[in-house]
């Protein structure tokens, strides 16, 4: 049976990552905390972790991640979500773009680099 800091250190772990990104997605909102803490994460998979830390970081990143995600739903209503993807819907493409073109070049790298 794991301790109780064996679980928590990866869960303050992503706590410590989360609120810079938190912090600069607020300064830089063209950006968004989302698009900042998913490059923190991309940095963090390339660090190797103690095994101390696995624990807390797949229950943020399985269990945390989707109630976030269920409950930042529950906060928008259709006609906000139509008002704002109208008016924003080629930033959304773009961001999503970027974001998705970055993660598949930054598995490539782990790829090449674990062979």
């Amino acid at each position: 049976m794991y301790s109780i800091l064996h679980k928590t250190s990866g869960v303050l772990l992503i706590a410590f990552l989360a609120l810079p990104a938190w912090f600069i997605g607020e300064k830089f909102p063209i950006i968004g905390s989302p698009i900042v803490g998913i490059i923190f994460g991309l940095i963090l998979s390339f660090w190797k972790k103690p095994s101390s830390f696995e624990w807390g970081v797949s229950f943020c990143a399985k269990k945390l991640l989707q109630y976030a995600i269920i409950l930042l739903g529950f906060n928008m209503s259709l006609y906000t979500v139509f008002e704002v993807g109208g008016n924003t819907i080629w930033l959304i493409l773009l961001t999503l773009a970027a974001t998705f073109l970055t993660a598949f070049l930054v598995g490539k790298l782990k790829w090449i680099q674990t062979r």
